[in-house]
């Protein structure tokens, strides 16, 4: 492992790198080395954290400097408004001037005159109107590319603080506005078009569009705070922020204000199951089951919290029950396959079965790849079968990120060595990984 990184560090030159170095170093130090080894470790770990941290700090600095260059421009903007302004004010009164001077000195002037100056008035008081909501919408934008430039600036802040976590939680179905139900939902709202404003955001969410779509949610709660769903589409944005905190609360308040939306009960659960709250979690996932008993990836979250809390018997039953329901859900034939074969009891282990399922997340095209063919080496391994294990887990290698690779070596030194992966203790599992394409 310190070969490995030595080599990586004659040659990176991204952050990712440089964290992958540390992250391999850290762990030689918790392998518990010793002497020249342990101290050229340390070393290097030093070197990389050193150079990670000076690319972060240059990233942050060039997204302040972004947000500088926006507050300026919004600032011009609104003195350009009021100039204008000022100016159209100015024609106004002119034009009513002229209209007072004509009427005074022209009393006996016909009709026709003074319609004339009247209709100049009205279109003078016309062009200034359009033009101050030209210029606020120009304003509008300007102000609201600063606040994207602001937010996107405490994200990349928030990831640096939680850079190390771990987390991998994927986008769970956004919630499209049902007009009738917002209707009863909450009945009067000052100002209109809020429905069309959260599907916009919808729609920007799942294009990728995540500053997009959090602004659209944010404006949405502003005009109607009452609306349970919005909340919730908003919790699904700050996952990906990796705020989970901030995404509680919003999931708790749209269960609060709408205790039959499923969407908000499955978020929450799965928040709960990242926070390690897993009683919590598993009231949540029994009460979108109440509202929804036949929904396979409610069943498959709560089968993979099971398995996190020991419960072993119960998740294989959750798992088998998923399948019931959806014949092809990748998810649960993989993690269901990765209980079967790594179980730290081995009543519960069942190599053949593992493999079976294992094969069958493969066909179906399960997210990652390689990490459907770790799951069916370790199978491969539980049944017996170290050299198809080790020849299965080498081809997940050629396709893994680099923060993973290290980990499916020490497993693949374990298959070469005729001995089968198993599972730590309850405390060090976690089946809770989420996926875009199994929602």
């Amino acid at each position: 492992m310190l070969v490995y990184a030595h080599e990586l560090s004659k040659q990176a030159s991204t952050e990712a790198d440089y964290e992958e170095i540390a992250v391999t170093c850290n762990n030689v130090e918790r392998l518990g080395v010793s002497g020249e080894q342990r101290e050229f470790a340390l070393q290097l770990h030093a070197w990389a954290n050193k150079h990670r941290h000076k690319m972060r700090a240059e990233r942050i600095q060039q997204l302040r400097a972004e947000k500088a260059v926006q507050q300026l421009r919004a600032e011009k903007a609104a003195q350009q408004l009021r100039a204008r302004q000022a100016k159209q004010k100015l024609h106004v009164q002119r034009a009513k001037q002229q209209l007072l001077a004509a009427e005074a000195e022209e009393e006996l002037r016909s009709r026709k005159i003074q319609q004339q100056l009247r209709a100049e008035k009205a279109e003078q008081e016309l062009r200034a109107v359009k033009i101050q909501q030209r210029l606020r919408a120009e304003v509008a934008e300007q102000r609201l590319r600063a606040e994207r430039a602001e937010q996107q600036l405490r994200t990349e802040w928030d990831d640096l603080e939680l850079a190390d976590d771990g987390s991998d939680a994927g986008v769970q179905e956004l919630i499209r506005v049902d007009p009738e139900e917002a209707r009863e939902e909450f009945s009067v709202v000052q100002s209109q078009g809020w429905q069309q404003l959260h599907d916009r955001g919808v729609t920007f969410a799942e294009q990728g569009k995540y500053a997009e779509a959090m602004d659209d949610f944010n404006r949405v709660i502003e005009k109607n705070p009452m609306f349970a769903k919005a909340y919730a589409n908003r919790a699904t944005l700050l996952i990906l922020s990796s705020d989970l905190d901030q995404a509680q609360t919003d999931y708790q308040r749209a269960c609060t204000l709408n205790p039959r939306l499923l969407q908000a009960q499955l978020g929450l659960g799965r928040v709960y199951h990242l926070l390690g709250l897993k009683e919590e979690a598993l009231d949540c996932f029994n009460q979108a089951i109440e509202l929804d008993p036949d929904k396979a990836d409610i069943i498959c979250c709560r089968a993979d919290l099971l398995a996190d809390m020991g419960r072993y018997r119960d998740a294989l039953v959750d798992y088998a029950r998923t399948l019931d329901i959806s014949p092809e859900f990748a998810h649960a034939y993989r993690n269901g396959s990765w209980l079967l074969a790594t179980c730290p009891d081995r009543r519960f282990r069942d190599p053949a079965n593992a493999v079976r399922g294992a094969q069958r997340a493969l066909d179906l095209g399960y997210g990652d790849r390689h990490v459907a063919l770790d799951t069916l080496a370790a199978a491969q391994a539980s049944a017996g079968d170290f050299d198809q294990a080790a020849e299965t887990l080498q081809e997940a290698l050629k396709i893994a990120p680099h923060e993973v690779r290290y980990v499916y070596r020490s497993r693949l030194q374990k298959y070469q060595a005729h001995q089968p992966f198993l599972t730590e203790p309850v405390e060090d599992i976690s089946q809770v990984v989420y996926e875009v394409s199994d929602r």
